[in-house]
């Protein structure tokens, strides 16, 4: 069986690693309708490349407050 080369899912916090911004700033990111989320039980992931894309639709928005 071949590994997984590239994670689909990822947690809040490597999400923000991943595009250089905190934490908190993801979090808020999550509230939007939109976002390319799914949850399982109380832990929220992100599909990875569905993010960039995302970004790039919403790149005018602030979530820096």
């Amino acid at each position: 069986m071949q590994e997984r080369k590239e994670t689909l899912a990822i947690t809040i916090e490597e999400a923000a690693e991943y595009i250089g911004v905190g934490k908190d700033c993801v979090k808020r990111m999550t509230e939007v309708p939109d976002f390319p989320l799914f949850r399982v039980g109380n832990r929220t992931l992100i599909i990875k490349p569905k993010i960039l894309d995302w970004l790039i639709k919403h790149n005018r928005e602030d979530f820096g407050k």
